[in-house]
């Protein structure tokens, strides 16, 4: 059964801590973003205060590599969004990565009004999208495409 969506996070080896306790050599540090099962036990209790899988929600917390999965597959909250939007979602980042792919940026498009000052365009790189990915580091253009979205949101709410 699958209790959460989250993210898995490189790890340094298995001496590596979280919370002060070591990771172990068959565990990963996963967040946990998404929670699917709030009731359910955490598989690693972190001593008494992180015991369930809401209560590890935006935290990082062990997790038994053998029970993480990772897939082109994915769970869809079908409470939060419709297949529908979901899949329009993921064709409108398509065709933002085959753009990418032709030339070494890519412009979003800013309405009037979305920040104080007109924009007409933000430029992203390849290299932000990576770093985005990576979660290496944030620039400015991945922060601004960020805001774009949350005003979209904001918008059709």
């Amino acid at each position: 059964m699958i209790v959460a969506k989250g993210k898995v996070h490189e790890k340094t080896g298995p001496l590596e801590k979280i919370h002060n306790i070591p990771l172990g050599e068959h565990n990963v540090r996963v967040s946990i973003d998404c929670v699917l099962c709030p009731d359910s036990p955490l598989p690693i209790p972190v001593r008494d205060v992180l015991t369930a899988i809401l209560d590890a929600q935006n935290s990082f917390v062990a997790w038994p590599e053998k029970w993480v999965i990772v897939g082109d597959k994915d769970v869809v909250d079908e409470s939060s969004a419709t297949n529908g939007e979901v899949a329009s979602q993921l064709q409108m980042f398509g065709k933002i990565i085959e753009k990418m792919m032709k030339s070494s940026q890519i412009s979003i498009p800013l309405e009037n009004g979305v920040f104080e000052e007109d924009i007409a365009f933000n430029y992203f790189f390849k290299f932000d999208l990576l770093d985005v990915c990576t979660m290496k580091k944030i620039e400015v253009n991945s922060i601004t495409a960020y805001l774009r979205f949350l005003y979209d949101r904001y918008e059709n709410s």
